[in-house]
């Protein structure tokens, strides 16, 4: 997601993840996974633990990025 992630003006709609794992407040993450009956896919699902509203203070959560 870190591609679609507009820096200047975040756009949330296309990328939730990402902000998620980089907000200031995120110190914890969660993993976990599941296999269908006949052990031929595996689903992960990750979920990270933040605080506050998205969209009105992705700003002042989401650091600036570094150039590179």
């Amino acid at each position: 997601e870190v591609t679609y992630y507009n820096w200047k003006e975040p756009d949330l709609s296309v990328t939730n993840a990402f902000p998620k794992i980089i907000w200031k407040s995120s110190t914890k993450m969660g993993v976990g996974r599941a296999f269908t009956s006949d052990n031929r896919t595996m689903y992960i699902v990750i979920t990270y633990d933040w605080e506050g509203d998205m969209q009105e203070s992705a700003k002042e959560n989401v650091p600036l990025r570094c150039k590179d």
